[in-house]
């Protein structure tokens, strides 16, 4: 990858941003026959890219270029599948411009600058559960706020858990199991923007 130090994405983060790459996929990506797992490889070269720090800088018209001979050079010339620039550029510029447009100094600030963020990860996760945002909004607030107190913000989702379920279960009704995914998302992008 252009200007990389050879470094993998944090999984984790990466997996908290994947309901929002799938959304992004089946509402403007999806046609008979592929997969999201077809395209996550773009998503996921996207994502390393904008969250590299030598590219911080960079605009996506310095880094297209450079980003696209990388692309030619280690995905085109696959023998067993030809996953061309032109078949997967969107892609990756979405995910850019996705992950770019976020770290932004937001124009509100704390959990209301993340809110539309989390409102979009509800409607591709809960979705068909039919439980209205207000019900997952203090699951959401409850990560942010984990992910913003040093006791828990400096240390791994891992790490974190089982006392932050223990803490969830004391001070709220909800059930940790049916809560966990949206307080690890909360949690996660919180993370990413600092």
């Amino acid at each position: 990858m252009p200007r990389t130090k050879n470094r993998q994405e944090p999984v984790e983060i990466f997996d908290a941003y994947r309901p929002d790459f799938q959304a992004h996929y089946y509402n403007k990506i999806a046609r008979p026959g592929y997969g999201y797992e077809t395209y996550e490889l773009a998503y996921r070269y996207g994502y390393r890219l904008a969250t590299d720090e030598d590219h911080q800088k960079d605009s996506w018209d310095e880094i297209t270029p450079e980003v696209r001979r990388y692309w030619a050079e280690n995905y085109e010339s696959n023998p067993d599948r030809v996953w061309t620039w032109e078949q997967f550029n969107n892609i990756v510029h979405y995910v850019w411009h996705r992950l770019r447009d976020s770290k932004q100094k937001p124009a509100t600030s704390g959990f209301q600058a993340f809110e539309i963020d989390f409102r979009r990860h509800h409607e591709v996760t809960y979705a068909n559960l039919n439980n209205p945002f207000r019900d997952y909004k203090p699951a959401y607030q409850y990560g942010y706020d984990l992910a913003a107190d040093e006791q828990f913000g400096s240390r791994s989702w891992e790490e974190i858990e089982p006392e932050a379920r223990q803490q969830w279960e004391t001070e709220h009704a909800g059930r940790w199991d049916k809560y966990k995914d949206a307080i690890r998302y909360g949690w996660h992008r919180r993370q990413a923007y600092t």
